[in-house]
């Protein structure tokens, strides 16, 4: 598997956008950076395209084009949980 993905270099994702994010809300280690890697591949191998902004006039917004909704429903129902953040940081 290659390290670009039209345009989004995995190592540069990994270390210079989520690892600083992540450590940012105490939740940075291997693991996570691990896991919000995998959730972002599939989304930017089946696109093709990584965009800022959804295209068109749909709400969703940063490189995993997440919607205000998903994002609200995230830190209300899984980071507000000490468990998940739990999890995330090993």
């Amino acid at each position: 598997m290659s390290n670009i993905t039209d345009g989004i270099y995995i190592p540069h994702l990994k270390y210079e956008i989520l690892t600083p994010a992540l450590n940012y809300l105490g939740l940075g280690g291997s693991r996570a950076i691990n896991q919000v890697t995998s959730t972002f591949l599939p989304e930017g191998y089946a696109s093709g395209y990584t965009y800022s902004k959804q295209l068109g006039n749909g709400p969703a917004v940063g490189v995993m084009q997440m919607e205000l909704t998903t994002y609200n429903d995230v830190w209300k129902n899984f980071l507000s949980t000490p468990s998940a953040v739990t999890w995330l940081r090993y």
